[in-house]
């Protein structure tokens, strides 16, 4: 009888293990779905806000447009060789996206245009400088017309400036 019973026991702990064996197996061979969505919103805008002449020596401006965008483009009229002229900008992020100044085009362009002896720098901007939302940087245009100049141009010289900004990634 009591080989019996134990073989009942036996029969019944193995019946229980095998039960627990399907169960978990079916639980495990249940289809999992994870549905999601995520959004980010940001707004990307770069722009140069001023362009203010800060010292005119024999120069005058003629024109000057762009404002509001990261292109600008100017005519100064220089009088004499030896004149100048500096220009004050304001570049601002007036979005909510951090940004890095990739590059700076426009000054080679304009440098290895006639007239050769007019010639354009800048300052205070450099590539890779960050721009963090909210914040503005002002830099420095100047143009110079070399004073040692032996030829007078018929032409005035325009510069389009073009600060090429990306978005910061660390």
């Amino acid at each position: 009888m009591r080989s019996r019973r134990n073989q009942r026991i036996i029969i019944g702990t193995l019946s229980a293990v095998v039960l627990g064996l399907v169960v978990g197996y079916a639980t495990l061979q249940q289809v999992l779905n994870i549905n999601g969505t995520s959004s980010i919103s940001g707004d990307f805008g770069i722009a140069i806000t001023k362009m203010e002449e800060s010292s005119m020596n024999g120069a005058q401006t003629i024109s000057k447009e762009g404002l509001g965008t990261t292109t600008v483009s100017f005519t100064v009229d220089l009088k004499a060789p030896g004149s100048s002229a500096v220009y004050n900008f304001t570049v601002e992020n007036q979005g909510t996206i951090d940004a890095v100044l990739q590059s700076i085009e426009g000054i080679e362009e304009a440098n290895s245009s006639t007239p050769l002896d007019i010639k354009y720098s800048i300052s205070g901007i450099d590539e890779n400088d960050s721009l963090i939302h909210g914040q503005t940087q002002t830099f420095q245009v100047q143009v110079l017309w070399d004073s040692s100049a032996t030829e007078i141009p018929s032409t005035n010289k325009t510069l389009v400036l073009k600060l090429n900004y990306v978005q910061k990634t660390s």
